[in-house]
């Protein structure tokens, strides 16, 4: 197996670049929140919760309401005007049949409306980046957060930690390249 790996290994992605205003345009084009189907709700707030927090799909099936504190203008975690959240909250309060059900963020849009579970998440994830930009090359979310983050000034350890990255040598081999080039390409400071 090794052998193999050595004769044809994986192609080097070098600095990618990723356009980050079809991703806002996407969120932003789905409309009024009240209105969104469920479905497109959940993936609108799962969405936004990965790209401001660096979150893995684990992560945000791990979120539990019953540890936030929710006020009309923010949320524990850190949500700034968490709108989707809390038309989420409302609007699935009509569900919660268990104590599971109560605690999860992100409940499953079929059946029993059970807790949301990883792989479905990252499915919505996934769905939103092809989506919002076909032909782009993005493919995960995590790098857009990384990206948003420095450009909005974070340092590097505040970065690391908002994605629980194991080291620095890990986030500059997988998140990192590129972000200068995505910064001045995109220039994402008027974008938002």
């Amino acid at each position: 197996m090794l052998g193999i790996f050595r004769s044809n290994p994986p192609a080097e992605s070098g600095d990618d670049i990723y356009n980050i205003t079809p991703f806002l345009d996407y969120i932003v084009s789905l409309g009024d929140n009240s209105r969104l189907p469920l479905i497109a709700l959940a993936k609108k707030t799962a969405f936004l919760c990965a790209l401001s927090s660096a979150s893995r799909p684990s992560d945000l099936a791990r979120l539990d309401l019953t540890m936030l504190t929710n006020t009309p203008n923010s949320i524990t975690i850190q949500c700034i005007n968490p709108k989707e959240i809390n038309i989420a909250i409302d609007r699935t309060q009509n569900l919660w049949f268990t104590n599971e059900q109560r605690a999860a963020v992100f409940l499953s849009c079929v059946g029993l409306h059970n807790p949301a579970s990883i792989d479905s998440i990252a499915n919505w994830l996934k769905n939103i980046i092809r989506k919002s930009a076909p032909d782009g090359k993005a493919k995960d979310i995590r790098v857009l957060s990384a990206m948003l983050a420095q450009n909005g000034g974070a340092d590097l350890n505040s970065i690391l930690a908002l994605g629980n990255w194991s080291s620095l040598n890990t986030y500059q081999r997988f998140y990192q390249r590129g972000i200068k080039l995505m910064l001045e390409q995109n220039n994402i400071t008027e974008k938002i």
